[in-house]
């Protein structure tokens, strides 16, 4: 007779279960007696009761969207950021099969940027004075007629389906017998660096403290995504409650003017870019390289696209792409062949490095023109330092952000681990920091980008608002730019969001037939 250990009796013992259980039969474990120590219990294991990270953004979401801003359109965007992502390529002019990209993507149904861009009216761009005095929310040139916003049209004070035909919104009723509030001390004399973002916001929209703001807007739909934790509960909870005193400082009444530029939206004469019709789910092969080992084009989402374009690069310009990892945006800027200088800075070292890498795939870094003209370095955009160099003509701020589609979709590293709930709720105070840097480092008549991957109206135009405020009581004045003709050049393309709670610039939503985003973006002008 042959003896066998332990271990190799259960491994048997295995062996035979497994086989018996797929045919249907009695286990092994029910003739022989296997140790209580080796048996798996499910309930022991803990995996199987957490909830992963894109279940929890997925339920904080549901809440703040699908309750809310969004709530119309929000069911139609979950779809689309759940789904495939849609991409556009950026051809690279270093690459030697350049000129056989454009029959390349033709043959793939992909069409240039431009073909899909309609043609905006060109206006005279009126001249908005802000103030912070007891005035008027605007003072407009009476000698710029024919211009987006006028003395006697409230044009930013109102939404539109389409650019220039302005339809009001509908609000709801306010209540005619609310007593005045009894005079207070001025709010612009007040010191506001030891309250909170949603402190400020209340001081700076004039909201009581033990006022409850009602909403802005009127939803004729219910809501259909309700919270099923009390996490999630209290998540959502706190996103209103910053996004309440956005409401109220945002309204008809205390809503910050627009200024339309002069410079409007249009492809930089060697940016070549390409993307799938409206609809068409079609995808980009891999990039090959050529035979010096440069890409032949780069995919990026193609709603990062628009704060390039928002831009307005001119050649020459000393441009700055603070927050530029993972280098999209930045790759973008040098097809244009516009910038005389490029610095791409970035807090993360490890991000920074990719960056470095993308570079040198489609830029021959190589070369002492490109040496002396990109830069990058490793430095949080919010530093001191900034301000004692040289005032750069155009910087993006591409802020970090919760990243709508990254949080829904990735479980590593997601923003919605309970790790980093802290750095989630101080997203907005570092993205007003960089943008308060930003335009503080602008010259005068330059221009700021601000843009995020989220949907937040406290990260988007919240963010923008309280700049603006703070900025003005620091002596630094900036403008906001009307971003509208974004919406009339490219809504054949992109799926615009039209609603009170986005005022300073643009968001992209996802639709699962264009499938871009999503994106914000807003553009300021130093004044003074």
């Amino acid at each position: 007779m042959v003896l066998h250990d332990k271990s190799t009796i259960l491994r048997f013992a295995s062996n035979i279960s497994s086989c018996l259980r797929r045919k249907g039969l009695c286990t092994v474990e029910e003739r022989f007696a296997v140790p209580q120590r080796y048996r798996h219990k499910a309930k022991w294991s803990n995996e199987n009761t957490r909830k992963k990270p894109t279940q929890e953004a997925l339920g904080i979401l549901d809440g703040v969207y699908g309750n809310g801003v969004y709530a119309k359109s929000w069911k139609s965007a979950r779809l689309a950021l759940l789904g495939t992502q849609k991409y556009c390529a950026v051809l690279n002019n270093y690459s030697g099969n350049f000129d056989k990209m454009d029959l390349f993507m033709r043959e793939l149904g992909a069409l240039q940027i431009n073909d899909y861009m309609r043609p905006v009216t060109r206006k005279k761009p009126a001249v908005i004075h802000i103030s912070t005095e007891e005035e008027p929310a605007h003072q407009i040139d009476q000698s710029t007629d024919g211009a987006y916003g006028t003395a006697s049209s409230p044009s930013i004070h109102q939404s539109s389906d389409e650019f220039g035909n302005y339809s009001e919104t509908k609000r709801t009723s306010q209540s005619s017998g609310r007593s005045t509030a009894a005079p207070q001390e001025d709010e612009s004399e007040r010191d506001l660096s030891g309250f909170d973002l949603a402190k400020k916001l209340r001081i700076l929209s004039g909201t009581p403290d033990h006022a409850v703001p009602e909403p802005a807007v009127e939803y004729e739909e219910k809501p259909e995504f309700m919270p099923a934790s009390k996490v999630i509960h209290e998540e959502v909870e706190q996103e209103e409650r910053l996004i309440e005193p956005i409401r109220s400082a945002v309204s008809a009444s205390e809503r910050l003017p627009l200024l339309a530029d002069s410079d409007f939206p249009e492809v930089p004469q060697f940016l070549k870019v390409y993307a799938f019709p409206r609809g068409d789910i079609s995808r980009f092969p891999r990039p090959q390289r050529d035979l010096s080992g440069f890409g032949d084009y780069y995919l990026m989402d193609g709603a990062s696209l628009l704060p390039v374009l928002a831009l307005g690069l001119k050649l020459g310009d000393r441009v700055l792409d603070m927050c530029a990892a993972p280098g999209g945006k930045s790759v973008a800027m040098l097809q244009t062949m516009l910038p005389a200088q490029l610095v791409c800075s970035d807090i993360s070292g490890s991000r920074l490095g990719r960056l470095q890498r993308v570079l040198k795939t489609f830029c021959p870094m190589d070369l002492p023109e490109l040496q002396a003209m990109v830069q990058t370095i490793h430095r949080d955009g919010a530093n001191q330092s900034w301000y004692e160099e040289k005032p750069y003509d155009k910087i993006l701020v591409d802020a970090p952000c919760t990243n709508d589609r990254v949080s829904l979709t990735v479980e590593e590293n997601n923003m919605f681990t309970s790790r980093r709930a802290g750095e989630r709720n101080r997203l907005p105070e570092q993205q007003l920091e960089l943008l308060m840097a930003a335009c503080k480092n602008v010259e005068i008549g330059g221009s700021v980008v601000y843009s995020t991957c989220s949907l937040s109206p406290i990260q988007n135009d919240g963010v923008v608002h309280l700049t603006v405020l703070e900025l003005l009581r620091e002596g630094v004045n900036m403008a906001i730019i009307d971003t509208r003709p974004f919406v009339e050049a490219f809504r054949g393309i992109y799926r615009f969001h039209h609603g009170e709670d986005t005022s300073y610039g643009q968001t992209i939503l996802p639709h699962i037939a264009s499938n871009f985003g999503p994106m914000y973006f807003s553009k300021l002008k130093r004044l003074a």
